[in-house]
Order: C-alpha cells, then structure tokens, then sequence
C-alpha cells in the first residue's frame, strides 16, 4: 500500500499519460517512415514474428504477440494484400495454413532496422550509457510484471468458466 500511494503522490505520476503519448507517437513516426503506406506498429510486430520464427501459423502469431486471433487474421490479410507475407497450407497437413515473409516483406523489415537504429539514437541521446542499462532493466521487470498479471487473470479466468 506505501508504494501505491508513493506513486500516486509522485509529481511524475502525472506525467505518464503525455510519456505514453509523446513516446508512443515519435516511436510510430521514426518506425513508420519509408515503409508501405497503412502499415502500422502491429503489422512490423507481425512481420518481426515471422522474420524470427519462419513459417509459422498465425495462430502462433497470435499467442506469441499478445494480440487475439481475429486481429493477427486481420493484419496478415493487409500484410498478404501488400505482397509483404504469402499464406500457403501445409504440405503435410491441409488444415494448416502458413504464413511466409516475401523478399518484399523482408525489404520492409530492412527499413524498419535502420528506423530502429535512428529512432534509439533519438530517444536515448540525453542519456549516459548507465541510464540506458537503467532503463532497460527497469523496462524488463515492467514487461516480466504485466506478463506475470496477465498469467494471473488467465488462471482466474480459467477457474471462473469452469
């Protein structure tokens, strides 16, 4: 309870809706620039996915990006539509359909590396290398909390409907 009211009270606390909007809004803008128009920061998350993954179904997608499965059904239909990913069945079971980067695809993630590499040395430039640790850290235990919530409400959402 100390710490709630800790962060409550902090004069930074008020701030955290103009971070995420100022923070949100450049990350889109440095990230965005050079790439097919109407590709957006959950369409590069997908592409990302399947640049790490290879083949991949989109339910596997959708599990491993926090997104539900109607919407990665979605974006990989624009992404298909933009020649960026092909979506083929599997040779090995029909009733599987894979998702594939196309050299077009993999041209885009090549301009999202180079607007990654701008959009940190614009971030991170008034900081000293030990903030950027420090903040990397903290940004790692924020993640690991909200997965580890997320679990939870799974779990009890499991334990509810049954």
């Amino acid at each position: 309870m100390a710490q709630r009211d800790f962060l409550h009270n902090c004069k930074q606390y008020d701030n955290m809706d103009k971070f995420h909007f100022i923070v949100g809004k450049r990350i889109k803008k440095i990230m965005c620039k050079g790439l097919e128009k109407g590709l957006d920061m959950p369409h590069i998350m997908i592409l990302k996915h399947i640049q790490k993954k290879g083949q991949c179904m989109v339910s596997d997608i959708a599990n491993n990006s926090h997104i539900t499965l109607s919407a990665v059904t979605n974006l990989v239909n624009r992404l298909v539509d933009l020649n960026l990913v092909t979506r083929d069945r599997s040779k090995t079971d029909r009733r599987v359909v894979l998702v594939e980067l196309t050299d077009a695809g993999r041209e885009q993630l090549s301009i999202v590396d180079e607007n990654s590499k701008e959009m940190f040395d614009d971030m991170f430039s008034a900081l000293t290398e030990d903030e950027v640790r420090n903040f990397f850290e903290t940004i790692d235990k924020i993640i690991t909390n909200f997965l580890a919530q997320e679990e939870i409400e799974e779990q009890e959402g499991i334990k509810k409907s049954s």
